[in-house]
């Protein structure tokens, strides 16, 4: 049944499928920041109280200042944001995860970086940086997941 089996996940799509593609050699995907911060309204509106965002955006980028308007809506609201650190080894989280180290956060953001196989922090992960007091880790390779049909699934990228 998992760990808190009796939980409800809602899922809110924030793209259509094959919209968020590389954009070239290098680079990462393009995905229309519109569609995030109206999921991340939809979230608020239908009064979530944890929202996930395992997503990030480009490395060295700024926060941009719709998401960050809509993580204001949510922390407001109340909502607990848990948001991937990123997967590029940096010193400091990927946006919108930096959020959490932000005043307006209200300690409502959470960061989160992976731990590999032996309990160290994962060599891809981002840091913690100026989220360090809103930063958690958790298991980040060899993961098992559920899949179709309960069968188990190991995905092969870092989560």
């Amino acid at each position: 049944h998992g760990v808190a089996y009796q939980a409800q996940v809602f899922s809110i799509r924030i793209d259509q499928p094959g919209s968020c593609q590389p954009n070239g050699a290098g680079t990462e995907n393009d995905c229309n920041l519109s569609g995030l911060v109206t999921g991340i309204d939809q979230a608020v509106a239908r009064g979530l109280r944890i929202i996930n965002l395992s997503l990030g955006g480009e490395d060295g980028t700024p926060l941009p200042n719709s998401v960050r308007l809509a993580l204001q809506r949510a922390v407001n609201a109340g909502a607990l944001v848990v948001v991937s650190s990123g997967n590029d080894g940096l010193r400091e989280p990927n946006w919108p995860a930096i959020f959490a180290g932000q005043p307006g956060s209200n300690g409502q953001v959470v960061a989160v970086g992976a731990i590999d196989l032996n309990g160290d922090i994962a060599s891809f992960t981002n840091r913690a940086a100026a989220t360090q007091n809103f930063y958690l880790l958790a298991p980040g390779r060899r993961l098992i997941a559920a899949g179709p049909d309960d069968n188990k699934v190991s995905p092969s990228l870092p989560a």
